[in-house]
Order: structure tokens, then sequence, then C-alpha cells
């Protein structure tokens, strides 16, 4: 469990403030940290409040693991030679921003003077956005272009050459042409090591890589999908990409506790954390966000914390997902079944609880399950989220808890053997459980997929995620899917995802299971204002957008529902009683009963 008091002795230690104005005078600042299961719905309302986007910066990390492809770091790309590389859910949107005048509101957005801005959005977990905007608000991680000083066109900026620059004309960012540059000291370069990378850690740098992303930062899939009236325009816009290194290959940026990726470094040198993973920088955020309230935590920490003027803006809907050789067991059934399992309460405690045999599922066998191929040991394997992960709280919240107490979850990474009396009470059976932890949800769908370190291609996994979120890998190939939903509680959320009957999106659908009380699985994504200073009604300007049903839909956003602004007078009331504090939103009305479950899909559609 990630230490608060270890966040704030790091946030101390080699602190030197910002003795400098860190960006040119004039330019609107804005801090939106948080949540992961919000970062795109965080990038949408920030276009949607912008005429014009001019600049983009998104961190990408590289190293052996991090993908099977180099999707963004094309030259400063590890193993050298052999670049892999992944975007990471840190960015930068620079531009201008719409003037809605004295009439600022979900319809009419922007701020009331106008002018340049630029959003930071990260995706650095629900703990951080309680933190940063909860007393006393302490620091979170941002994307570091304006390198180790936190002064924007300095020589320590990502990408600056060897050869130094001129500050405010060729430094980095602010360079001539798209600014991108590797260290002379990064792996394949004059001062740096050769071979297949990754061989050192940031720590030993001046500055981070910077690559050229024209085309690859996702802006452009971001704008396409805001309705045609609040699209900005993108004139002249330059992409680039922050390249940080996985120096462990363990396939996720981040090391160290607390993890840098999350909270970022003070400002000053990259070894000033030692072994690190990641350039971005700890500073203030002007909003937070969680998936959850700050009370409905389980870290004593966190859940007597308040947050700055909290709201709930929205609803962010999850799904249990499981390997596609996870099925049903029994004669009935037969080995070659190929229905989904079905799972609720008590078999999703005893899965995702510890490896106890007297209170936990030690396999699938315990649950009515069965892993084909397995050769009938039908292991589990736990891909679990982060301690602070809001997605991790609504699951806990949601399934975990009972009446009269709760049931511990599984929290450790590792294999542990899980040991259970065989029917009889002659014998007893030791099996292996296996618990993956998995930084933010992409790492879940690696985990699912059996890419990231500690998953294995031959256990039964389980997990969650985004409500939307599919396996896309099998595409081009045997057009399997390696995983999908389980049929909670009669319930497929896929199959519904996939129906479209009645000129109704499956998106919608789904939304619209959760309006009507008919779904448990979801969160009140809920934000609070932080310590940086609002450059100009750049929070209402945000909250306002993320609450507006005229920005988000089942197209755009189908795991999020937004509050509307105001809400809905006559919305359908939704209260979730698992919870330190009921939750009750109201959404906007839906036809609850012309959405009846469906009948689950095979493992192969």
């Amino acid at each position: 469990m990630r230490s608060i008091r270890n966040i704030l002795a790091l946030l101390t230690v080699g602190a030197l403030g910002l003795a400098l104005a860190p960006f040119p005078a004039g330019a609107q600042e804005f801090y939106a940290g948080g949540s992961t299961a919000l970062f795109n719905t965080q990038v949408l309302a920030a276009l949607a409040s912008m005429s014009s986007v001019s600049k983009v910066y998104r961190l990408c990390g590289t190293g052996n693991s991090m993908g099977t492809t180099n999707a963004c770091a094309g030259t400063a790309g590890l193993p050298v030679g052999a670049p892999i590389s992944s975007l990471q859910n840190f960015m930068v949107i620079e531009g201008t921003m719409r003037n809605c005048g004295s009439s600022c509101n979900s319809t009419n957005l922007g701020t009331p003077t106008g002018g340049s801005g630029r959003y930071y959005i990260s995706a650095n977990g629900s703990d951080q956005g309680v933190l940063c905007s909860s007393a006393p608000k302490q620091k979170t991680g941002f994307l570091g272009i304006a390198g180790n000083d936190g002064v924007l066109c300095t020589t320590d900026d990502p990408g600056v050459s060897a050869n130094g620059c001129t500050p405010g004309t060729s430094c980095g960012i602010c360079g001539t042409g798209n600014g991108a540059g590797i260290p002379v000291t990064w792996p394949g370069q004059s001062g740096g090591p050769s071979g297949a990378g990754p061989t050192f850690d940031l720590s030993s740098l001046t500055q981070a890589a910077l690559a050229s992303c024209t085309g690859a930062t996702g802006v452009a899939t971001f704008i396409s999908q805001l309705p045609a009236s609040q699209q900005p325009t993108t004139t002249s816009l330059t992409e680039w990409c922050v390249v940080d290194i996985d120096a462990n290959d363990d396939g996720q940026i981040g090391l160290g506790t607390p993890d840098p990726l999350l909270v970022g470094r003070p400002v000053g040198s990259f070894s000033t954390i030692g072994t690190a993973e990641t350039s971005n920088l700890a500073l203030n955020c002007t909003l937070g966000a969680s998936d959850v309230g700050p009370q409905d935590f389980n870290d004593a920490s966190l859940n007597s914390l308040s947050m700055d003027h909290q709201k709930t803006v929205g609803g962010q809907i999850f799904k249990i997902v499981a390997s596609a050789n996870v099925r049903p067991s029994g004669s009935f059934y037969g080995s070659d079944s190929q229905n989904k399992i079905s799972l609720a309460m008590p078999q999703l405690q005893g899965l995702f609880g510890g490896a106890n045999g007297g209170t936990d599922a030690c396999s699938w066998t315990d649950v009515g399950g069965q892993v084909t191929g397995s050769g009938g040991t039908n292991p589990i394997t736990v891909c679990f989220r982060e301690d602070g992960s809001g997605t991790r709280e609504t699951f806990r919240n949601t399934f975990m808890l009972q009446k009269n107490g709760q049931h511990t979850m599984g929290v450790t990474a590792g294999t542990f053997g899980c040991d259970q009396e065989d029917e009889g009470g002659t014998t007893d059976t030791l099996t292996n459980k296996v618990f993956v932890l998995s930084n933010g949800s992409g790492n879940v769908v690696n985990c699912m997929n059996a890419t990231l370190a500690g998953s294995s291609s031959t256990t039964g996994r389980l997990g969650y995620l985004n409500a939307s979120s599919q396996d896309t890998s099998q595409a081009a190939g045997s057009g399997k899917r390696r995983w999908g939903s389980v049929v909670l509680n009669g319930i497929d959320i896929d199959a519904y995802e996939q129906n479209t009957s009645g000129g109704t999106s499956g998106a919608a659908k789904v939304q619209n299971l959760v309006k009507c009380g008919a779904y448990p699985f979801w969160g009140t994504e809920t934000v609070g204002n932080g310590a940086a200073v609002d450059p100009g009604s750049f929070i209402p300007a945000q909250e306002n957008a993320l609450s507006s049903v005229s920005i988000f839909n089942d197209t755009n956003s189908p795991d999020y529902l937004p509050a509307g602004n105001p809400v809905a007078a006559n919305g359908i009331a939704n209260t979730k009683t698992r919870v330190s504090a009921q939750y009750f939103v109201q959404w906007q009305s839906a036809n609850c009963d012309s959405n009846l479950p469906l009948a689950p899909l095979g493992p192969g559609d």
C-alpha cells in the first residue's frame, strides 16, 4: 500500500520551488489530475472548451516490454535498433479558449474572457485526485515539458541537443522546427551505451528525449469524437512525445515507492528520486478527480479527507472481465462448453479475495468454472489495480462489502499457495493463485493479454476495466478474443455493447442499465479544487464541460454518464448503499422497460 507519509517526504526532499514564472506571461495554465478512467473524458472536456489547438504533448514509454510496436518514441525508442514504445495517459494541450462571455455553462462552453490556455491532464490515480484537492493539497505528477527546473524554454527542456541552445528560441519544445531531439547520453547516441536497452534510468540524464509525434498523440481522434459545433480548429498543429524509459523492464513506467509516475518528482534533477523512469514533475493541481468520493476509500488516510468544493460530475461504468477459456464446469455444460461463466457477489468475493482456502476461491472450480486447456487445475490469475485506484475502490464498494462487514481483497502481487480441503474432508489440494499488480487500466489489459510481467498465458485470468474495453488483438488472426465480460448478475455487458437493435446503440443500452438501476458496477466521478490558482474560470469551465450532456454521448464516451447541468429534475434516481455515504444521482430519463438482459454470448464471439 502506498504510504501517504512517504509521498509527503518525497515531495519535501529537494523541492526547490519555482523562482521564475514557469511559462511565458499571459499563458493560462490549468492542471487536472487524478482518475485514470476519466482521462479520455477530461481530454474531451478540455478540447470542447477550446476554439483552436496549436500544440499537443504526450508522454511516451519506451523499453523492451512496452508493447509490440514503436507507437511514439521514434528514433529514441529502446531497445536500440528495434524500438518498442507506447503512449501514456499524460497530456498537455495548448491553444485558444472559447469566449463565452457572461453565459458560460454546459451549452456555452469556454471561459468568460477566452485567451490562450494550456491544459495539463494526468491519469495518475483517483487517490492523487483526492490528495491534490484535499487539505493540505499535495502535489502530483504532470507531464514535464518544462524540464527539470520547471521553466519552459531553458536548456534542460526535453529534446535539447548536446550543443546547447539559445533559451526561448531553439531549446527543446521551444526550438525551431519541431524541437525534437535525443540527448547524447541516450542509448545508441554518441555518449550513451550501445546494444539492447533498457540499460539505465533517467536519473543519469540531464533531460528527456523529445520525439516528433505528428499524428500519433491521438488528439485528432479526440477532436473527431466531439460534436461538430464543439470541435476546435487545428491549423498549424504540432505534436510531440516526451520519452521515458522502462528501466526495470516490467512493461510499466514508474519505479519506486511512491511511484514517480503518479506523484512526479520535485523540481530539480532527475536524481532527486534516485532510480527514475519518468520525467514528470510534481506540481499543484487546479482540479482533482476521483472515481469515488474520498469517504469511500478503504485507506483511512484518504477516507478521512474532503475534497475542496467537492462535486459529482458524472458516473463511470465498469465491467468484470475473464479469459475466454474460463467457462462453466459440470456435466451439463461439458468440457468444451462455449458458454460464458456467470458470477454474482459470493463468487466475486472468493475470486478477488486472498489465498485462504477457508474463505477464498483457490481455483475456478470453487465458483463453478473451469479453464479449458489447463489439465483440470483451473488456476486463477487476478489482474488487480494499484492502491489508490478509483476503479479498484469502486469494485470493492460494489462487490466486496457486506451488511455486517467486508470480504478482504487480495492486493499483494505474487504467487500464493491456496490450500483447500476437498469434499469428504480427507485430503487437501494446494493450488497456486496468482495476483498481478497492474498500474493503470492499460496494464490491466496487458495482464489480461498475458503480456505483463507476472501473468501467464496458461492461467484463467480475471480483472476489471471500463465497460467498453474490448480485446482487439485477435482481429487480424483467428478472430477469437482472448478475454471478455463475464455474465454479472444475469447481465452480459459485451452482449449489450454488440447489440444495436431498435435503433439504439449497444453503449446506450449499457448506459440505460445504469440509469435504470439494473447494473451495479459504476462509480460517481467526483472533482474538487486544488492548490493551483485558477487562471481565469477554468475550474467552472471544466466542471461544466464534464457535466455536459451536449458533449458526451454513447459514441464518444460509452463508459461515461454526465450528470447534466443542471441535473434533470425528472431524471431517474439511482442509489448505491454499500458506501459510507449513499450515492444519489439523477440521470436523464430513460426507457427502462426496453432493455431486458440478453442471452450470454459464446467466448469466441
